[in-house]
């Protein structure tokens, strides 16, 4: 609709608001941080940080050739307990220290990836070949309890 310096009457505008906003797509990757973010509404959590990378220790790397694959490891922590994830084989393995019974998730932006039960031993398995950025959370019933910081496999 061209600009005119008459005002417009309630259908003209409406007509205007309706193409105005057909003409816009909001890029899937906002729509993913948007929903990641409506999914961390339960900000009673604690946010475990992220303590210690495998891939950032160079340490684990003196000495070895070739091309074999090696395990990622992540290492988050609260004030309360500690959370490590081993990421290899098609498998993320954890364990929750001290044990901690619950649902583990395995999250990205675009959604949940997996989750499982976490034993007596604080203990857990999520099948699936994981990449790019992820999160892990525990729920105690329906809240979550737990929910690390973002990191990037």
């Amino acid at each position: 609709m061209p600009f005119s310096p008459e005002p417009l009457d309630d259908d003209e505008l409406m007509d205007l608001a309706k193409s105005a906003t057909a003409e816009t797509a909001v890029p899937a990757e906002v729509l993913a941080a948007a929903r990641a973010a409506f999914e961390l509404r339960a900000l009673d959590a604690e946010l475990a940080a992220l303590i210690s990378d495998s891939r950032s220790d160079d340490r684990l790397l003196a000495g070895t050739r070739g091309t074999a694959q090696v395990p990622r490891v992540l290492v988050f922590r609260t004030g309360e307990a500690t959370l490590e994830v081993e990421f290899a084989d098609g498998r993320a393995l954890g364990q929750i220290e001290p044990p901690v019974r619950g649902t583990v998730s395995l999250e990205s932006p675009q959604g949940r990836l997996g989750q499982a039960e976490v034993d007596d031993f604080g203990c857990f398995s999520i099948a699936g070949d994981f990449s790019g950025m992820i999160r892990v959370s525990l729920h105690d019933g329906t809240v979550a309890t737990l929910v690390t910081e973002w990191a990037r496999l």
